[in-house]
């Protein structure tokens, strides 16, 4: 949904799905032979919804499942993006974008479940604070926070597929996405002339 929102804005969209590739940021760069290595974007998305969705996977379904390996397994998932960012920063200048995980909260261990064990919305949370570590520890890495995206409007099955996994935006979400996105680029985009403004209204009639 997002790239067909950035077609329709003008971009040209390489999308590594379409072409089949790996799922794996850094299976994807770590192949010789991918598209990024030709392409030379001007922005890099990176979304990796079924590596996370794997870990979801096994906190909803795995009833006994072991909370030391979901923490490896996370951090894992957290040593290969690092490394995968430092590849393509390595490639060239373009700003890296890390979309965050879409989810609608579903207790399937109950409203209190978090008190027993890890549950998605926890691993979520903390997975979202380390994504902001590494935007932090990155000079061109930003987030597409999902959740302050959609904020204003509310995370509800309008914006976010209502499943007990998550991973899939609506319509209308990726169209969210695809604007916050463009209002971020538009920021740092130092060919982009602005225009600084002071409103002076002293006595409140404007």
């Amino acid at each position: 949904y997002l790239r067909t929102y950035l077609r329709n804005m003008g971009f040209k969209v390489e999308h590594t799905f379409e072409n089949g590739s790996s799922m794996d940021v850094y299976a994807e760069l770590s192949n010789e032979g991918s598209n990024f290595w030709t392409v030379n974007p001007d922005y890099t998305i990176i979304s990796q919804c079924q590596v996370i969705k794997n870990i979801v996977v096994r906190i909803t379904k795995e009833l006994d499942y072991n909370y030391i390996d979901i923490q490896k397994q996370c951090s894992v998932y957290l040593k290969q993006l690092r490394e995968g960012i430092a590849k393509i920063m390595e490639a060239g200048q373009a700003p890296i974008y890390i979309m965050t995980y879409p989810y609608i909260d579903m207790p399937v261990f109950g409203l209190h479940g978090y008190k027993s064990k890890e549950t998605v919305r926890t691993f979520l949370l903390k997975l979202r604070s380390q994504l902001y570590s590494i935007a932090q520890e990155f000079d061109r890495v930003y987030l597409l926070d999902l959740d302050i995206i959609f904020e204003p409007h509310g995370k509800s099955k309008r914006v976010i597929r209502p499943e007990v996994t998550g991973g899939h935006l609506e319509t209308f979400g990726a169209f969210l996405m695809g604007e916050d996105f463009f209002n971020q680029i538009r920021s740092i985009n130092k060919s982009i002339k602005r225009v600084k403004c002071i409103v002076l209204d002293c006595d409140n009639t404007l």
